[in-house]
C-alpha cells in the first residue's frame, strides 16, 4: 500500500515530502525492499538528505515487527542520539506537525515521543536515546521510560475504509 497512488501520489511520497520540508532532519533514510519506493527516494536524492536503503526482503514482510526494521537501519548507519520513525501510512502529516512535535520533544526531553490522533497511534515516533533502540527486547516496552504523547491531526491507514477517509480529508485540505 505504501506505493499505491493517493490523489495521484504514492502514499510514501507524503511522508518523504513532509520530512524534507520540516527542516528537522539532517538525514532521512527511506528503507524498503521495493524498487519502486527506492526509485521514488532516489528522485529526492538531490536534497542531500535522502538515503534510499535496500532492506532484506526477509524483514519486509507484513508480519515483521517494525522494531526489527528500525534496529536493522540503526545498525547500518551512524546516527545521532535522536531518531524519528515516520511511517508512510499517515498522508496527513505536515512539516509543521513534525516541527511542533520536535519542539515539544526538545522541551520535554523524554526518552520517547509518540504522535497520537484522538488516542490512536498514527505512526510517528521520536526516540531520544539510541541505546534504547539498540536493545531489541526493550523496544516498544515503555516500562520505566520517560515518554510523552503528542496530539496531532492524522490517520493511520490500515483498511480500505481508512484509505477512503484519507482521500476525503486530503481533498478537503487541498480545496480549503
Amino acid at each position: 500500500k505504501n506505493k499505491r497512488l493517493l490523489l495521484g501520489r504514492p502514499l510514501v511520497d507524503y511522508a518523504i515530502k513532509a520530512a524534507i520540508d520540516s527542516d528537522v532532519f539532517g538525514l532521512i533514510v527511506v528503507s524498503s525492499d521495493d524498487n519502486d519506493i527506492l526509485e521514488l527516494a532516489y528522485s529526492y536524492f538531490q536534497t542531500n538528505m535522502i538515503q534510499p536503503h535496500k532492506r532484506q526482503s526477509i524483514i519486509c514482510r507484513d508480519n515483521t515487527p517494525v522494531k526489527v526494521a528500525i534496529r536493522y537501519v540503526i545498525q547500518s548507519y551512524r546516527m545521532g542520539e535522536e531518531i524519528c520513525l515516520l511511517q508512510p501510512t499517515n498522508p496527513l502529516i505536515t512539516p509543521q506537525q513534525i516541527g511542533d512535535a520536535y519542539k515539544l520533544f526538545k522541551e520535554k526531553n523524554p526518552d520517547y515521543l509518540i504522535g497520537m490522533c484522538k488516542g490512536k497511534d498514527i505512526g510517528f515516533h521520536f526516540f531520544g536515546k539510541l541505546s534504547f533502540l539498540k536493545d531489541y527486547e526493550q523496544l516498544w516496552d515503555m516500562t520505566g521510560l520517560n515518554w510523552v504523547s503528542h496530539e496531532m491531526k492524522g490517520i493511520d491507514i490500515d483498511t480500505e475504509k481508512d484509505w477512503r477517509r484519507a482521500e476525503e480529508l486530503l481533498k478537503g485540505r487541498n480545496e480549503g
